[in-house]
This record gives C-alpha cells, sequence and structure tokens, in this order.
C-alpha cells in the first residue's frame, strides 16, 4: 500500500462504467487546476471511445475524500 504524503496534483482516479460496459465515465481529483491539466484530460479521452464523461473535481484538503 502507498503512503499517502499529500503531494503532487493528482489525488484520485476513478473509472465507471454503465451495465453494458458501453460507456466509462473518469472522475478525477485534483489539488487544483495545473498547467496541462488540458492536455491531461485530452489524452485520458483519447485512451478509449467509450469514454463519454470527464469529471474533474479540485479538493485542496488533506483528505481521502472522492466524492461528497
Amino acid at each position: 500500500m502507498m503512503k499517502n504524503n499529500h503531494s503532487g496534483q493528482l489525488g484520485h482516479i476513478m473509472f465507471r462504467t454503465n451495465t453494458l460496459k458501453s460507456e466509462i465515465m473518469v472522475g478525477i481529483v485534483t489539488k487544483e487546476k495545473f498547467n496541462k491539466l488540458d492536455e491531461f484530460v485530452e489524452k485520458i479521452s483519447k485512451l478509449d471511445d467509450r469514454i463519454v464523461v470527464l469529471w474533474l473535481n479540485i479538493n485542496n484538503k488533506k483528505t481521502n475524500v472522492i466524492f461528497w
């Protein structure tokens, strides 16, 4: 298990699919909007044609909360 020292930009990345696995939602949690965020999102969206939603959550608190 990796120790979380709250460094870096990316906190979490999450993938969810629908029941048929024909669509994918990608959730990204970052501390703040970083310089190459647009490029990062573009690369993720090209990973799979089934990606239909990219969700960004900016959470600058020192916590492991992904959803609230």
